[in-house]
């Protein structure tokens, strides 16, 4: 859900050439542990944009 998340933020869906220049790319992503109530610590992989626009 976060990778279509970075597409709605960045206007293009991964490896389209429209993102090409465009000044903000996807820049890979970042390992983020997250504590839930029910099943404790759960390790999930944030996607990332070049200008770090995206909320983290």
């Amino acid at each position: 859900m976060l990778n279509e998340e970075l597409t709605e933020h960045l206007g293009y869906t991964k490896h389209e050439p429209d993102g090409a220049g465009s000044g903000n790319i996807r820049n890979g992503a970042r390992s983020k542990t997250v504590l839930t109530d029910s099943t404790g610590p759960v390790q999930i992989d944030v996607p990332r944009d070049r200008a770090r626009a995206q909320a983290r």
